[in-house]
Formats: C-alpha cells, sequence, structure tokens
C-alpha cells in the first residue's frame, strides 16, 4: 500500500505550452498530507493494490490556504491572535499551524 499524489505542471517554451504531470509516491499518509498541504493538492491516491484506488481529500475538513486568508481577514483575533492580519506573513504562519498540530485553527466551521 501506498500513497500517490499527481500533479500538473505546465511549463512554457518560446510560443508553446507544455503540461507534464508529476507523479510522486509516498510509503506514509504523513508525508503524503504534508505534501499536499505545502502544494495545496486536492486529492491524494491511496493504492491498496493494482486494482483497488481510494481517494483521500485532506480539504474536506480543513481550510485551504486561500479559506484561511479570507477568515483570517474577516476574523483576525481568533485565527492570528493579533488586529492587524496586514503585518504577518500568512503562508509562514498557516505551514506554521499544519506542522505543529493546531488543527482546531483550520478547522472548517
Amino acid at each position: 500500500m501506498y500513497y500517490q499524489i499527481k500533479q500538473t505542471e505546465i511549463q512554457k517554451l518560446f510560443f508553446w505550452e507544455f503540461k507534464k504531470v508529476n507523479t510522486y509516491k509516498f510509503n506514509n499518509y504523513k508525508k503524503a498530507i504534508e505534501f499536499a498541504v505545502h502544494e495545496q493538492i486536492k486529492n491524494i491516491d491511496c493504492i491498496i493494490d493494482e486494482n483497488t484506488i481510494t481517494k483521500r481529500k485532506p480539504f474536506r475538513d480543513m481550510l485551504t490556504f486561500l479559506q484561511f486568508e479570507k477568515e483570517a481577514y474577516n476574523n483576525p483575533m481568533h485565527y492570528i491572535g493579533t488586529r492587524f492580519p496586514e503585518n504577518v506573513n500568512l503562508w509562514n504562519y498557516y505551514i506554521y499551524l499544519f506542522t505543529t498540530k493546531q488543527f482546531h485553527k483550520l478547522k472548517k466551521a
């Protein structure tokens, strides 16, 4: 059993655009979900064997960065702890909340 994440990347070469699909494989769920949160990927494939594939959705219960940013500007005292969200680097704070497992601030209401 392993976890697989597919990420589409658009490469430009002079006048042409190419779509390149990168596939990443992980042995445990923790590393897969960390990568998905850092890259904001919405689906993780759990491959049990060659015929059985299930989908995991890490952002079903958790805010994406864009949703977190919007909520932080609407209610900064709860999400950031300050009244001035423009003084805080929200991306670094979002990753900090995820890595320190403070999921109560990242849960959807």
